[in-house]
């Protein structure tokens, strides 16, 4: 028996409730009062914002409809017999081997009921076969551990309510807008640093209406770093991420850049602890403040991924 499918059924095994999917939905117990669940279609994907719970961090419908295109058919919601969402929950295909667990939420008065074990028990199954990836709130590392899951590093989520000017930034040649840049490049450098290939996707995210929001670092013709700055449901309020970069002074080079087409507006960035050079930027020279802390775990020791490339994540619930 291969390692994933013993690490799915491991999974499975230990997840409090086996939920039988037919037509993709699925009737709990009784003890959570006859609530179903069923797949988010594209159309619903609004509904996916009630997971981003930091206020102000709400992502466009645009951007999740995005999320969704990852894998149309890996969300679900939970609802009761009157319609009523009670829950979300996306369980992310990004290959035949790797899958990732996002867009977790369940109405807090809901939790104790078996709403959120159902929802992560037809994510588990949707995702059958395959290493997985979620983000967890500190106090939830020890209930994942116990499911086969293991720390891999910690993140922050650093904001500010108005980001700096930097006149003196002028034209560095070495930077370049995406659309005009070698775009397949690109695609192969974000899938070395986040290690499956996600084309489709990055096609679509670094296509930004703003020009000088979407950026790449080359260095005789050899791409350095890029890095995406995305706006948020929120008036004037924005979200850096990915930002992957060879080293510090790159990625330092890319948010620079990043942050000098958005003066004095809010901004977020969610960034691996891992790297203390560029979190000191952030805190000591941007003057942003980390508001939220959250924790990586795969279900396998070995996930290579190259931390010390990854300067921002594009966002919790999609890796």
């Amino acid at each position: 028996m291969s390692f994933f499918r013993q690490t799915s059924r491991k999974l499975l095994k230990m997840v409090w409730n086996d939920c039988s999917q037919c037509h993709r939905m699925c009737t709990l117990s009784e003890a959570a009062q006859s609530i179903k669940i069923r797949n988010i279609h594209e159309g619903e994907s609004g509904i996916l914002a009630n997971s981003l719970a930091l206020e102000g961090c709400r992502a466009k419908t645009t951007d999740l409809k995005m999320f969704h295109k990852l894998d149309p058919s890996g969300y679900y919601m939970s609802l009761t017999d009157s319609g009523e969402v009670i829950g979300t929950i996306g369980g992310i295909r990004y290959s035949d081997s790797f899958g990732y667990i996002g867009f977790r939420h369940v109405d807090e008065e809901k939790k104790e009921q078996g709403y959120e074990q159902g929802l992560l028990n037809v994510a588990l199954e949707h995702l059958k076969d395959r290493w997985l990836g979620i983000e967890v709130k500190p106090d939830e590392v020890e209930t994942f551990q116990k499911l086969g899951f293991i720390t891999a590093w910690h993140n922050g989520c650093f904001k500010t309510e108005k980001t700096p000017f930097f006149p003196e930034l002028g034209q560095n040649p070495s930077i370049h807008s995406i659309p005009e840049g070698p775009l397949g490049r690109v695609v192969e450098y974000d899938t070395e640093i986040f290690g499956v290939d996600r084309r489709r996707f990055i096609m679509s995210w670094t296509k930004t209406e703003k020009k000088g929001t979407s950026l790449l670092v080359t260095e005789n013709d050899k791409i350095m770093g890029y890095g995406v700055v995305r706006p948020l449901q929120e008036r004037q309020c924005h979200r850096i991420g990915p930002l992957y970069a060879l080293n510090t002074a790159v990625a330092q080079v890319l948010i620079l850049a990043l942050i000098s087409v958005i003066p004095d507006e809010a901004l977020y960035i969610t960034a691996p602890l891992t790297n203390p050079s560029f979190i000191r930027l952030l805190t000591n020279d941007l003057r942003l403040k980390q508001i939220n802390e959250t924790v990586r775990m795969y279900t396998k020791k070995d996930h290579e991924i190259p931390t010390h490339k990854m300067f921002a994540i594009v966002d919790t619930n999609v890796g």
